[in-house]
Protein backbone atom coordinates (compact mmCIF):
# COMPACT_ATOMS: atom_id res chain seq x y z
CA UNK A 1 0.00 0.00 0.00
CA UNK A 2 2.79 2.42 0.89
CA UNK A 3 4.56 1.72 -2.44
CA UNK A 4 1.30 2.47 -4.23
CA UNK A 5 0.98 5.87 -2.58
CA UNK A 6 4.63 6.75 -3.38
CA UNK A 7 4.04 6.08 -7.09
CA UNK A 8 1.01 8.37 -7.13
CA UNK A 9 1.12 10.94 -9.90
CA UNK A 10 0.17 14.22 -8.23
CA UNK A 11 -0.98 15.57 -11.56
CA UNK A 12 -3.84 13.03 -11.70
CA UNK A 13 -7.26 13.65 -10.21
CA UNK A 14 -9.78 11.06 -9.12
CA UNK A 15 -13.39 11.07 -10.24
CA UNK A 16 -16.11 10.98 -7.58
CA UNK A 17 -16.49 7.22 -8.08
CA UNK A 18 -12.75 6.61 -7.84
CA UNK A 19 -12.45 8.85 -4.79
CA UNK A 20 -15.28 6.95 -3.08
CA UNK A 21 -13.61 3.59 -3.78
CA UNK A 22 -10.31 4.90 -2.38
CA UNK A 23 -11.87 6.23 0.85
CA UNK A 24 -14.09 3.15 1.23
CA UNK A 25 -11.03 0.89 0.93
CA UNK A 26 -9.05 2.96 3.44
CA UNK A 27 -11.95 2.87 5.95
CA UNK A 28 -11.81 -0.91 6.08
CA UNK A 29 -8.20 -0.79 7.29
CA UNK A 30 -7.92 2.31 9.48
CA UNK A 31 -9.86 5.20 10.88
CA UNK A 32 -9.10 8.65 9.39
CA UNK A 33 -7.11 9.60 12.51
CA UNK A 34 -4.71 6.72 11.91
CA UNK A 35 -3.88 7.52 8.27
CA UNK A 36 -0.26 8.26 7.37
CA UNK A 37 0.56 11.94 6.84
CA UNK A 38 1.61 11.29 3.25
CA UNK A 39 -1.78 9.65 2.52
CA UNK A 40 -3.61 12.59 4.12
CA UNK A 41 -1.73 15.02 1.89
CA UNK A 42 -2.73 13.13 -1.25
CA UNK A 43 -6.37 13.08 -0.11
CA UNK A 44 -6.37 16.82 0.62
CA UNK A 45 -4.71 17.43 -2.75
CA UNK A 46 -7.54 15.53 -4.45
CA UNK A 47 -10.17 17.43 -2.44
CA UNK A 48 -9.11 20.62 -4.13
CA UNK A 49 -10.66 19.43 -7.37
CA UNK A 50 -14.09 19.62 -5.72
CA UNK A 51 -13.56 23.22 -4.70
CA UNK A 52 -16.40 24.67 -6.77
CA UNK A 53 -20.00 24.72 -5.74
CA UNK A 54 -20.89 22.79 -8.88
CA UNK A 55 -18.40 20.03 -8.03
CA UNK A 56 -16.16 20.36 -11.06
CA UNK A 57 -13.60 17.60 -11.52
CA UNK A 58 -10.38 18.52 -13.39
CA UNK A 59 -8.52 15.88 -15.39
CA UNK A 60 -4.83 16.45 -16.36
CA UNK A 61 -5.29 20.19 -15.75
CA UNK A 62 -7.15 20.47 -19.05
CA UNK A 63 -10.45 18.56 -18.99
CA UNK A 64 -13.31 19.39 -16.69
CA UNK A 65 -16.47 17.41 -15.88
CA UNK A 66 -19.36 18.30 -13.60
CA UNK A 67 -20.29 15.97 -10.76
CA UNK A 68 -23.81 14.59 -11.01
CA UNK A 69 -26.13 14.78 -8.04
CA UNK A 70 -25.52 11.09 -7.35
CA UNK A 71 -21.73 11.66 -7.58
CA UNK A 72 -22.07 14.23 -4.79
CA UNK A 73 -24.33 11.87 -2.84
CA UNK A 74 -21.62 9.23 -3.16
CA UNK A 75 -19.11 11.60 -1.53
CA UNK A 76 -21.18 12.18 1.65
CA UNK A 77 -19.78 9.14 3.52
CA UNK A 78 -16.28 10.17 2.33
CA UNK A 79 -16.77 13.55 3.99
CA UNK A 80 -18.08 11.96 7.19
CA UNK A 81 -15.15 9.53 7.28
CA UNK A 82 -12.53 12.25 6.75
CA UNK A 83 -14.19 14.41 9.41
CA UNK A 84 -12.88 11.91 11.95
CA UNK A 85 -9.42 13.39 11.31
CA UNK A 86 -9.02 16.69 13.15
CA UNK A 87 -6.10 17.69 10.87
CA UNK A 88 -8.16 17.31 7.66
CA UNK A 89 -11.11 19.30 9.00
CA UNK A 90 -8.77 22.26 9.48
CA UNK A 91 -7.75 22.31 5.80
CA UNK A 92 -9.44 24.81 3.51
CA UNK A 93 -9.88 22.11 0.84
CA UNK A 94 -12.06 20.13 3.24
CA UNK A 95 -14.16 23.22 4.03
CA UNK A 96 -14.76 23.81 0.32
CA UNK A 97 -15.50 20.12 -0.20
CA UNK A 98 -18.09 20.22 2.57
CA UNK A 99 -19.68 23.34 1.11
CA UNK A 100 -19.96 21.70 -2.30
CA UNK A 101 -21.92 18.75 -0.83
CA UNK A 102 -24.55 21.10 0.58
CA UNK A 103 -25.83 21.64 -2.92
CA UNK A 104 -27.26 18.38 -4.34
CA UNK A 105 -30.13 18.61 -6.81
CA UNK A 106 -31.47 15.20 -7.84
CA UNK A 107 -34.15 16.69 -10.05
CA UNK A 108 -31.47 17.92 -12.41
CA UNK A 109 -30.29 14.30 -12.85
CA UNK A 110 -33.65 12.63 -12.88
CA UNK A 111 -33.05 11.05 -16.27
CA UNK A 112 -29.89 9.33 -15.00
CA UNK A 113 -30.02 5.79 -13.66
CA UNK A 114 -28.61 4.75 -10.28
CA UNK A 115 -26.51 1.64 -9.82
CA UNK A 116 -28.17 -0.19 -6.91
CA UNK A 117 -24.96 -1.91 -5.86
CA UNK A 118 -23.11 1.40 -5.56
CA UNK A 119 -26.12 2.98 -3.85
CA UNK A 120 -26.12 0.17 -1.27
CA UNK A 121 -22.37 0.59 -0.64
CA UNK A 122 -22.72 4.34 -0.17
CA UNK A 123 -25.60 4.16 2.32
CA UNK A 124 -24.13 1.23 4.24
CA UNK A 125 -20.71 2.90 4.45
CA UNK A 126 -22.19 6.11 5.82
CA UNK A 127 -24.42 4.43 8.40
CA UNK A 128 -21.62 2.17 9.64
CA UNK A 129 -19.46 5.20 10.43
CA UNK A 130 -21.84 6.40 13.10
CA UNK A 131 -21.15 5.97 16.76
CA UNK A 132 -22.77 7.42 19.86
CA UNK A 133 -19.71 9.67 20.24
CA UNK A 134 -19.67 10.88 16.66
CA UNK A 135 -22.44 12.50 14.65
CA UNK A 136 -21.94 12.94 10.90
CA UNK A 137 -21.15 16.31 9.37
CA UNK A 138 -23.89 15.67 6.88
CA UNK A 139 -26.79 13.29 7.55
CA UNK A 140 -27.21 11.23 4.42
CA UNK A 141 -30.94 10.95 5.25
CA UNK A 142 -31.32 14.62 4.32
CA UNK A 143 -30.64 13.72 0.71
CA UNK A 144 -32.27 10.29 0.74
CA UNK A 145 -35.61 12.09 1.00
CA UNK A 146 -35.22 13.95 -2.28
CA UNK A 147 -33.48 10.96 -3.91
CA UNK A 148 -36.43 8.69 -3.15
CA UNK A 149 -38.91 11.29 -4.36
CA UNK A 150 -37.10 11.28 -7.67
CA UNK A 151 -36.25 7.55 -7.69
CA UNK A 152 -39.12 5.84 -5.76
CA UNK A 153 -38.16 2.39 -7.07
CA UNK A 154 -35.28 2.40 -4.58
CA UNK A 155 -37.58 2.83 -1.56
CA UNK A 156 -37.64 -0.88 -0.67
CA UNK A 157 -33.84 -1.17 -0.69
CA UNK A 158 -33.45 2.08 1.26
CA UNK A 159 -35.85 0.99 4.00
CA UNK A 160 -34.04 -2.33 4.37
CA UNK A 161 -30.60 -0.65 4.49
CA UNK A 162 -31.71 1.86 7.10
CA UNK A 163 -33.27 -0.83 9.30
CA UNK A 164 -30.26 -3.14 9.04
CA UNK A 165 -27.60 -0.51 9.71
CA UNK A 166 -29.16 1.95 12.12
CA UNK A 167 -27.22 2.60 15.33
CA UNK A 168 -29.89 2.58 18.05
CA UNK A 169 -27.61 4.57 20.32
CA UNK A 170 -28.17 7.63 18.16
CA UNK A 171 -31.54 9.37 18.17
CA UNK A 172 -33.36 10.82 15.18
CA UNK A 173 -31.59 8.95 12.43
CA UNK A 174 -32.46 6.49 9.70
CA UNK A 175 -36.11 6.26 8.75
CA UNK A 176 -37.12 8.44 11.69
CA UNK A 177 -35.00 11.28 10.38
CA UNK A 178 -36.24 10.81 6.83
CA UNK A 179 -39.87 11.05 7.97
CA UNK A 180 -39.08 14.03 10.16
CA UNK A 181 -37.43 15.84 7.25
CA UNK A 182 -40.35 15.09 4.96
CA UNK A 183 -43.06 16.26 7.34
CA UNK A 184 -41.38 19.27 8.96
CA UNK A 185 -40.79 21.04 5.67
CA UNK A 186 -43.83 23.08 4.79
CA UNK A 187 -43.69 22.45 1.04
CA UNK A 188 -47.30 22.28 -0.10
CA UNK A 189 -46.30 21.51 -3.66
CA UNK A 190 -44.60 18.30 -2.44
CA UNK A 191 -47.41 17.22 -0.16
CA UNK A 192 -48.61 14.53 -2.57
CA UNK A 193 -45.04 13.23 -3.07
CA UNK A 194 -44.33 12.83 0.64
CA UNK A 195 -47.74 11.22 1.21
CA UNK A 196 -47.04 8.61 -1.45
CA UNK A 197 -43.49 8.03 -0.20
CA UNK A 198 -44.62 7.73 3.44
CA UNK A 199 -47.39 5.33 2.46
CA UNK A 200 -44.90 3.17 0.56
CA UNK A 201 -42.50 3.15 3.51
CA UNK A 202 -45.25 2.12 5.95
CA UNK A 203 -46.40 -0.65 3.67
CA UNK A 204 -42.85 -1.99 3.42
CA UNK A 205 -42.54 -1.98 7.20
CA UNK A 206 -45.60 -4.21 7.50
CA UNK A 207 -44.11 -7.00 5.41
CA UNK A 208 -42.60 -9.00 8.26
CA UNK A 209 -42.49 -9.06 12.05
CA UNK A 210 -38.92 -7.78 12.28
CA UNK A 211 -39.78 -4.64 10.30
CA UNK A 212 -43.02 -4.17 12.20
CA UNK A 213 -41.02 -3.58 15.37
CA UNK A 214 -39.94 -0.24 13.89
CA UNK A 215 -43.45 0.40 12.56
CA UNK A 216 -44.80 0.07 16.11
CA UNK A 217 -42.11 2.50 17.26
CA UNK A 218 -43.44 4.98 14.71
CA UNK A 219 -46.94 4.61 16.17
CA UNK A 220 -45.61 5.23 19.67
CA UNK A 221 -43.37 8.16 18.71
CA UNK A 222 -45.43 9.74 15.93
CA UNK A 223 -45.56 13.13 17.70
CA UNK A 224 -41.75 13.29 17.69
CA UNK A 225 -41.81 13.05 13.91
CA UNK A 226 -44.73 15.29 13.11
CA UNK A 227 -48.06 16.49 14.48
CA UNK A 228 -49.26 17.04 10.95
CA UNK A 229 -52.76 15.55 10.60
CA UNK A 230 -52.09 13.93 7.19
CA UNK A 231 -49.12 12.09 8.72
CA UNK A 232 -51.22 10.89 11.68
CA UNK A 233 -53.93 9.82 9.23
CA UNK A 234 -51.42 7.74 7.28
CA UNK A 235 -50.37 5.93 10.46
CA UNK A 236 -54.00 5.37 11.48
CA UNK A 237 -54.88 3.95 8.06
CA UNK A 238 -51.77 1.81 8.15
CA UNK A 239 -52.83 0.25 11.48
CA UNK A 240 -56.49 -0.22 10.55
CA UNK A 241 -55.71 -1.67 7.13
CA UNK A 242 -53.15 -4.08 8.57
CA UNK A 243 -55.62 -5.32 11.19
CA UNK A 244 -58.29 -5.70 8.49
CA UNK A 245 -55.87 -7.48 6.17
CA UNK A 246 -56.20 -4.97 3.34
CA UNK A 247 -52.48 -4.05 3.54
CA UNK A 248 -51.41 -7.63 2.81
CA UNK A 249 -50.49 -8.64 -0.70
CA UNK A 250 -52.02 -11.81 -2.13
CA UNK A 251 -48.57 -13.23 -2.90
CA UNK A 252 -47.04 -12.11 0.40
CA UNK A 253 -44.89 -14.70 2.14
CA UNK A 254 -46.32 -13.75 5.53
CA UNK A 255 -50.07 -13.31 5.84
CA UNK A 256 -50.74 -12.99 9.55
CA UNK A 257 -54.02 -14.17 11.11
CA UNK A 258 -56.06 -11.57 12.97
CA UNK A 259 -55.56 -13.07 16.42
CA UNK A 260 -51.77 -13.14 15.83
CA UNK A 261 -51.83 -9.47 14.88
CA UNK A 262 -53.64 -8.62 18.08
CA UNK A 263 -51.11 -10.66 20.05
CA UNK A 264 -48.22 -8.92 18.32
CA UNK A 265 -49.51 -5.53 19.41
CA UNK A 266 -50.51 -6.68 22.89
CA UNK A 267 -47.06 -8.23 23.39
CA UNK A 268 -45.27 -4.99 22.57
CA UNK A 269 -44.20 -2.71 25.40
CA UNK A 270 -43.75 -0.03 22.77
CA UNK A 271 -47.35 -0.25 21.56
CA UNK A 272 -48.62 0.35 25.10
CA UNK A 273 -47.17 3.85 24.70
CA UNK A 274 -49.04 4.45 21.43
CA UNK A 275 -52.17 5.44 23.33
CA UNK A 276 -53.67 7.50 20.54
CA UNK A 277 -53.84 4.33 18.41
CA UNK A 278 -55.33 1.98 21.01
CA UNK A 279 -58.88 2.86 20.06
CA UNK A 280 -58.37 1.44 16.55
CA UNK A 281 -57.22 -1.88 17.97
CA UNK A 282 -60.21 -2.00 20.34
CA UNK A 283 -62.62 -1.18 17.49
CA UNK A 284 -61.19 -3.95 15.35
CA UNK A 285 -61.36 -6.41 18.26
CA UNK A 286 -65.01 -5.52 18.92
CA UNK A 287 -65.86 -6.23 15.30
CA UNK A 288 -63.93 -9.51 14.98
CA UNK A 289 -64.16 -10.82 18.56
CA UNK A 290 -65.07 -14.36 17.47
CA UNK A 291 -61.61 -14.78 15.94
CA UNK A 292 -60.13 -14.16 19.39
CA UNK A 293 -62.20 -16.63 21.39
CA UNK A 294 -60.33 -18.99 23.68
CA UNK A 295 -61.36 -21.98 21.57
CA UNK A 296 -60.57 -20.60 18.12
CA UNK A 297 -58.03 -23.45 17.67
CA UNK A 298 -55.35 -20.96 16.59
CA UNK A 299 -53.85 -19.91 19.91
CA UNK A 300 -50.43 -21.34 20.69
CA UNK A 301 -48.68 -21.61 24.06
CA UNK A 302 -45.94 -19.29 22.81
CA UNK A 303 -48.44 -16.59 21.84
CA UNK A 304 -50.29 -16.77 25.15
CA UNK A 305 -47.00 -16.50 27.01
CA UNK A 306 -45.95 -13.34 25.12
CA UNK A 307 -48.99 -11.16 25.81
CA UNK A 308 -48.80 -8.44 28.45
CA UNK A 309 -52.29 -9.30 29.67
CA UNK A 310 -52.42 -6.82 32.53
CA UNK A 311 -52.52 -3.99 30.00
CA UNK A 312 -55.40 -5.30 27.92
CA UNK A 313 -58.40 -6.07 30.12
CA UNK A 314 -60.84 -4.76 27.51
CA UNK A 315 -59.54 -7.18 24.92
CA UNK A 316 -59.44 -9.99 27.47
CA UNK A 317 -63.18 -9.49 27.99
CA UNK A 318 -63.72 -10.21 24.31
CA UNK A 319 -61.48 -13.26 24.35
CA UNK A 320 -63.38 -14.80 27.27
CA UNK A 321 -66.20 -16.88 25.78
CA UNK A 322 -66.34 -19.54 28.52
CA UNK A 323 -69.88 -21.01 28.40
CA UNK A 324 -72.13 -21.41 31.41
CA UNK A 325 -72.57 -24.81 33.01
CA UNK A 326 -76.06 -26.33 33.22
CA UNK A 327 -76.55 -28.28 36.45
CA UNK A 328 -77.94 -31.77 35.88
CA UNK A 329 -81.47 -32.39 37.13
CA UNK A 330 -84.22 -34.94 36.56
CA UNK A 331 -86.02 -32.79 34.03
CA UNK A 332 -83.03 -31.68 31.91
CA UNK A 333 -80.97 -34.85 31.39
CA UNK A 334 -80.90 -34.60 27.61
CA UNK A 335 -80.01 -30.91 27.35
CA UNK A 336 -77.49 -31.09 30.21
CA UNK A 337 -75.86 -34.11 28.55
CA UNK A 338 -75.41 -32.26 25.28
CA UNK A 339 -74.10 -29.25 27.16
CA UNK A 340 -71.56 -31.40 29.00
CA UNK A 341 -70.23 -32.90 25.77
CA UNK A 342 -69.90 -29.50 24.13
CA UNK A 343 -68.27 -28.12 27.29
CA UNK A 344 -65.70 -30.90 27.26
CA UNK A 345 -64.99 -30.21 23.59
CA UNK A 346 -64.54 -26.54 24.52
CA UNK A 347 -61.97 -27.46 27.19
CA UNK A 348 -59.96 -29.52 24.70
CA UNK A 349 -59.96 -26.66 22.22
CA UNK A 350 -58.61 -24.36 24.95
CA UNK A 351 -55.83 -26.65 26.18
CA UNK A 352 -53.13 -24.04 25.55
CA UNK A 353 -54.80 -21.71 28.05
CA UNK A 354 -54.47 -24.31 30.80
CA UNK A 355 -50.75 -24.79 30.18
CA UNK A 356 -49.53 -21.18 30.34
CA UNK A 357 -49.79 -18.74 33.19
CA UNK A 358 -52.30 -16.12 32.07
CA UNK A 359 -55.41 -14.38 33.42
CA UNK A 360 -57.67 -17.00 31.77
CA UNK A 361 -55.95 -20.01 33.33
CA UNK A 362 -57.90 -19.77 36.59
CA UNK A 363 -61.33 -19.27 34.92
CA UNK A 364 -60.58 -22.16 32.56
CA UNK A 365 -59.59 -24.42 35.45
CA UNK A 366 -62.74 -23.47 37.37
CA UNK A 367 -64.81 -24.21 34.31
CA UNK A 368 -63.12 -27.61 33.90
CA UNK A 369 -63.82 -28.46 37.54
CA UNK A 370 -67.44 -27.37 37.10
CA UNK A 371 -67.75 -29.65 34.09
CA UNK A 372 -66.40 -32.59 36.06
CA UNK A 373 -68.66 -32.00 39.07
CA UNK A 374 -71.84 -31.18 37.18
CA UNK A 375 -73.10 -34.71 37.94
CA UNK A 376 -73.28 -34.12 41.68
CA UNK A 377 -75.14 -37.36 42.51
CA UNK A 378 -72.79 -39.48 40.42
CA UNK A 379 -73.44 -41.79 37.43
CA UNK A 380 -76.56 -39.87 36.42
CA UNK A 381 -75.61 -39.03 32.85
CA UNK A 382 -76.66 -41.18 29.90
CA UNK A 383 -74.35 -43.99 28.84
CA UNK A 384 -73.25 -42.23 25.63
CA UNK A 385 -71.85 -39.33 27.69
CA UNK A 386 -69.57 -41.66 29.62
CA UNK A 387 -68.52 -43.27 26.34
CA UNK A 388 -67.38 -39.84 25.23
CA UNK A 389 -65.52 -39.34 28.51
CA UNK A 390 -63.76 -42.67 28.09
CA UNK A 391 -62.50 -41.79 24.62
CA UNK A 392 -61.16 -38.42 25.80
CA UNK A 393 -59.85 -39.45 29.18
CA UNK A 394 -56.16 -38.88 28.38
CA UNK A 395 -56.94 -35.32 27.30
CA UNK A 396 -58.95 -34.77 30.49
CA UNK A 397 -56.03 -35.97 32.62
CA UNK A 398 -53.63 -33.74 30.65
CA UNK A 399 -55.77 -30.66 31.29
CA UNK A 400 -56.13 -31.49 34.97
CA UNK A 401 -52.36 -31.74 35.34
CA UNK A 402 -52.25 -27.94 34.93
CA UNK A 403 -55.16 -27.21 37.26
CA UNK A 404 -55.00 -26.38 40.96
CA UNK A 405 -54.72 -29.13 43.57
CA UNK A 406 -58.23 -28.29 44.75
CA UNK A 407 -59.66 -29.76 41.56
CA UNK A 408 -58.01 -33.17 42.03
CA UNK A 409 -60.89 -34.75 44.05
CA UNK A 410 -63.35 -34.01 41.26
CA UNK A 411 -61.02 -35.76 38.82
CA UNK A 412 -60.76 -38.80 41.10
CA UNK A 413 -64.54 -39.04 41.42
CA UNK A 414 -64.98 -38.73 37.70
CA UNK A 415 -62.25 -41.30 37.07
CA UNK A 416 -64.03 -43.80 39.32
CA UNK A 417 -67.24 -43.42 37.32
CA UNK A 418 -65.42 -43.63 33.99
CA UNK A 419 -63.62 -46.82 35.06
CA UNK A 420 -66.95 -48.40 36.08
CA UNK A 421 -68.36 -47.44 32.71
CA UNK A 422 -65.31 -48.85 30.94
CA UNK A 423 -65.71 -52.20 32.73
CA UNK A 424 -69.40 -52.16 31.85
CA UNK A 425 -68.67 -51.77 28.14
CA UNK A 426 -65.84 -54.29 28.14
CA UNK A 427 -68.16 -56.88 29.66
CA UNK A 428 -70.88 -56.15 27.08
CA UNK A 429 -68.43 -56.26 24.18
CA UNK A 430 -67.12 -59.63 25.37
CA UNK A 431 -70.67 -60.94 25.65
CA UNK A 432 -71.49 -59.80 22.12
CA UNK A 433 -68.42 -61.52 20.65
CA UNK A 434 -69.25 -64.77 22.42
CA UNK A 435 -72.94 -64.55 21.58
CA UNK A 436 -72.59 -64.65 17.80
CA UNK A 437 -70.43 -67.82 17.61
CA UNK A 438 -70.77 -69.77 20.87
CA UNK A 439 -74.27 -69.19 22.30
CA UNK A 440 -77.81 -70.34 21.49
CA UNK A 441 -80.44 -67.61 21.57
CA UNK A 442 -82.75 -69.89 23.55
CA UNK A 443 -80.00 -70.07 26.18
CA UNK A 444 -80.44 -66.32 26.84
CA UNK A 445 -83.11 -64.53 28.80
CA UNK A 446 -85.00 -61.68 27.19
CA UNK A 447 -83.26 -59.27 29.53
CA UNK A 448 -79.85 -60.50 28.44
CA UNK A 449 -80.83 -60.08 24.80
CA UNK A 450 -81.90 -56.48 25.48
CA UNK A 451 -78.71 -55.71 27.31
CA UNK A 452 -76.58 -57.22 24.57
CA UNK A 453 -78.17 -55.14 21.83
CA UNK A 454 -76.87 -51.83 23.25
CA UNK A 455 -79.38 -50.00 21.06
CA UNK A 456 -79.75 -46.24 20.98
CA UNK A 457 -82.60 -46.23 23.47
CA UNK A 458 -80.40 -48.02 25.98
CA UNK A 459 -77.44 -45.70 25.32
CA UNK A 460 -79.60 -42.68 26.02
CA UNK A 461 -80.60 -43.98 29.43
CA UNK A 462 -78.78 -42.97 32.58
CA UNK A 463 -75.84 -45.14 33.46
CA UNK A 464 -77.01 -45.52 37.06
CA UNK A 465 -80.49 -46.60 35.91
CA UNK A 466 -79.13 -49.15 33.42
CA UNK A 467 -76.88 -50.67 36.08
CA UNK A 468 -79.82 -50.94 38.47
CA UNK A 469 -82.32 -52.25 35.90
CA UNK A 470 -79.93 -54.95 34.62
CA UNK A 471 -78.24 -55.68 37.90
CA UNK A 472 -78.96 -59.46 37.78
CA UNK A 473 -77.91 -59.80 34.15
CA UNK A 474 -74.67 -57.92 34.74
CA UNK A 475 -73.88 -60.08 37.76
CA UNK A 476 -74.51 -63.19 35.68
CA UNK A 477 -72.19 -62.00 32.89
CA UNK A 478 -69.59 -61.07 35.48
CA UNK A 479 -69.71 -64.61 36.89
CA UNK A 480 -69.01 -66.00 33.41
CA UNK A 481 -66.38 -63.38 32.50
CA UNK A 482 -63.43 -65.73 33.06
CA UNK A 483 -64.96 -68.47 30.90
CA UNK A 484 -65.76 -66.00 28.11
CA UNK A 485 -62.19 -64.73 28.23
CA UNK A 486 -60.85 -68.29 27.86
CA UNK A 487 -63.06 -68.88 24.83
CA UNK A 488 -61.89 -65.69 23.15
CA UNK A 489 -58.26 -66.63 23.77
CA UNK A 490 -58.82 -70.04 22.08
CA UNK A 491 -61.15 -68.80 19.34
CA UNK A 492 -58.37 -68.72 16.74
CA UNK A 493 -57.80 -72.45 17.07
CA UNK A 494 -59.58 -74.54 14.42
CA UNK A 495 -59.42 -77.64 16.62
CA UNK A 496 -60.98 -75.79 19.58
CA UNK A 497 -63.86 -74.52 17.43
CA UNK A 498 -64.50 -78.02 16.05
CA UNK A 499 -64.57 -79.47 19.55
CA UNK A 500 -67.01 -76.71 20.65
CA UNK A 501 -69.27 -77.32 17.69
CA UNK A 502 -69.49 -81.07 18.37
CA UNK A 503 -70.44 -80.60 22.02
CA UNK A 504 -72.76 -77.70 21.24
CA UNK A 505 -74.84 -79.90 18.92
CA UNK A 506 -75.44 -82.35 21.72
CA UNK A 507 -77.24 -79.60 23.70
CA UNK A 508 -78.99 -77.87 20.82
CA UNK A 509 -82.42 -79.15 21.77
CA UNK A 510 -81.94 -78.67 25.50
CA UNK A 511 -84.24 -76.17 27.17
CA UNK A 512 -83.72 -74.81 30.64
CA UNK A 513 -85.08 -71.87 32.57
CA UNK A 514 -81.62 -70.87 33.77
CA UNK A 515 -79.85 -68.41 31.40
CA UNK A 516 -76.51 -69.65 30.04
CA UNK A 517 -77.17 -73.19 31.33
CA UNK A 518 -76.16 -74.76 27.95
CA UNK A 519 -73.14 -72.45 27.66
CA UNK A 520 -71.92 -73.56 31.07
CA UNK A 521 -72.33 -77.28 30.30
CA UNK A 522 -70.69 -77.06 26.87
CA UNK A 523 -67.81 -75.04 28.24
CA UNK A 524 -67.06 -77.53 31.01
CA UNK A 525 -67.06 -80.48 28.56
CA UNK A 526 -65.05 -78.67 25.92
CA UNK A 527 -62.55 -77.42 28.48
CA UNK A 528 -61.84 -80.98 29.75
CA UNK A 529 -61.50 -82.30 26.21
CA UNK A 530 -59.28 -79.39 25.22
CA UNK A 531 -56.94 -79.95 28.14
CA UNK A 532 -56.70 -83.67 27.26
CA UNK A 533 -56.09 -82.76 23.64
CA UNK A 534 -53.30 -80.39 24.57
CA UNK A 535 -51.67 -83.12 26.65
CA UNK A 536 -51.84 -85.70 23.85
CA UNK A 537 -50.79 -83.11 21.30
CA UNK A 538 -47.67 -82.15 23.19
CA UNK A 539 -46.78 -85.80 23.88
CA UNK A 540 -47.22 -86.74 20.23
CA UNK A 541 -44.88 -84.00 19.06
CA UNK A 542 -42.34 -85.06 21.65
CA UNK A 543 -42.40 -88.70 20.44
CA UNK A 544 -42.36 -87.65 16.79
CA UNK A 545 -39.32 -85.50 17.44
CA UNK A 546 -37.42 -88.47 18.91
CA UNK A 547 -38.42 -90.69 16.02
CA UNK A 548 -37.36 -88.19 13.35
CA UNK A 549 -34.07 -87.46 15.11
CA UNK A 550 -33.24 -91.19 15.17
CA UNK A 551 -34.59 -91.78 11.64
CA UNK A 552 -36.85 -94.59 12.95
CA UNK A 553 -40.09 -95.37 11.09
CA UNK A 554 -40.20 -92.15 9.03
CA UNK A 555 -43.64 -93.15 7.67
CA UNK A 556 -45.28 -92.66 11.10
CA UNK A 557 -47.60 -89.62 10.90
CA UNK A 558 -49.08 -87.45 13.59
CA UNK A 559 -52.59 -88.40 12.46
CA UNK A 560 -52.12 -91.80 14.06
CA UNK A 561 -51.71 -90.03 17.36
CA UNK A 562 -54.97 -88.18 16.78
CA UNK A 563 -56.68 -91.51 16.04
CA UNK A 564 -55.55 -92.76 19.38
CA UNK A 565 -56.97 -89.56 20.91
CA UNK A 566 -60.32 -90.27 19.21
CA UNK A 567 -60.58 -93.73 20.80
CA UNK A 568 -60.67 -92.13 24.23
CA UNK A 569 -62.88 -89.19 23.07
CA UNK A 570 -65.47 -90.68 20.63
CA UNK A 571 -67.44 -87.41 20.45
CA UNK A 572 -64.64 -85.94 18.33
CA UNK A 573 -64.58 -87.03 14.69
CA UNK A 574 -61.25 -86.48 12.92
Amino acid sequence: MCALWKEWDMRQWLSARQFFVMIYTLSKEKSAEQLHAFVLQIIVHNLSVFGNDDGTVLYDNTEKELCSAFDKFMLIPCLNYLALSKWITQQKEFVCFSKMLQNINFKADKLRTIDEKIFEEVVTFDLCLRTTEFHPNIFIESYLVTLLQCYPRHTDLTVQLLLNNTNKGIENQGLTRILQLMWTKGEEDKKNEKTILTSNILQLLLEDKKKRVYWIELLANSSMISNDKPFSKLLQDSLKNWLDGTEEKKDASENVSFHSKVIELMSSDTFTKAKSFHQYLIESVNERYQELWLNNKKWTSEEIKEVKWELWQRILDQINNIPEIEVLAEENVETASKKLCSSLAYCFECQSWFKQKNPMQSPCSSFQSSVDTVDQKGQSFPIHVYEDLMQKWKDIEDIFSYCSMGSKPSLQNLEKIVNECRQFFELLRMFERIRSDYLFEHDLSDRLKELGQQNESLRKQRFLKVKEDYKDELQLLKSYEQKMNIILERSQSVMFNEIWEKYNKQYESTRDQTPLFIFNKVFDNVNRTWEDFKQVHSTAFFILGIIENKHILPSIQLVNVYRAFKINHPVIEI
